[in-house]
């Protein structure tokens, strides 16, 4: 989109407000609206190192216009996008991603995914894990897996990696380690790993 004028902008607010679901815009008018705006406080600058009076009160207005206006189609959306958020929360209603901007999807995103934990924490006492939660369970969980091996060379005591001391083991002793640990052992041909058959 080419730079937008305040006529433009004018016209998409009012189709904004015109209708309940989003109307769908190019990907880049918020940055459009900003470049308009520093160009037109570059055009001030330059209009009063010329003393040019009356053409600064004429920019002057234009941006005071094209900012009122961008607020109200940014406030506009963020209600539209709040109350999607409500409803998918409330009901697991798939929405319609078509029409929002890239940012938009994420603020959709974040407030569906907040008001589901308050709602979870409200009505059964838990709340929904962040993607980044269950990564680091998970990866806790891999490095506090244990395994069973057989020592065949004698070890002397050492700090697993769950900062345990372990040892010192003799030949034909039988240890539950971690994995890590193990795998180091066993590479080594220090141990070899018992698996829950030939524990049986």
């Amino acid at each position: 989109m080419s730079k937008i004028t305040f006529a433009e902008l004018r016209r998409i607010l009012r189709g904004e407000k015109s209708i309940s679901k989003l109307q769908r815009l190019d990907e880049d008018i918020y940055e459009n609206i900003k470049e308009k705006i520093k160009e037109l406080k570059a055009e001030q600058r330059s209009a009063i190192e010329n003393e040019n009076l009356g053409h600064i009160a004429i920019l002057q207005k234009e941006e005071e216009g094209i900012r009122k206006s961008f607020e109200e189609l940014y406030n506009t959306r963020e209600s539209k996008i709040i109350k999607m958020a409500m409803v998918s929360a409330r009901t697991k209603k798939e929405q319609n991603f078509e029409d929002m901007l890239e940012f938009e999807k994420n603020m959709f995103e974040e407030m569906v995914k907040l008001l589901k934990n308050y709602r979870n924490d409200v009505f059964y006492g838990k709340k929904e894990k962040k993607i980044e939660e269950v990564k680091v369970e998970k990866e806790k969980k891999e490095e506090n897996r244990k395994v069973l091996i057989r020592i065949v060379e004698k070890i002397p005591p050492f700090v697993g990696v769950d900062m345990k001391n372990y040892g010192p083991y003799e030949k034909s002793d039988v240890a539950f380690i971690p994995e890590e640990n193990a795998k180091v052992l066993i590479k080594k041909n220090l141990a070899i790993e018992i698996k829950m058959e030939e524990k049986e």
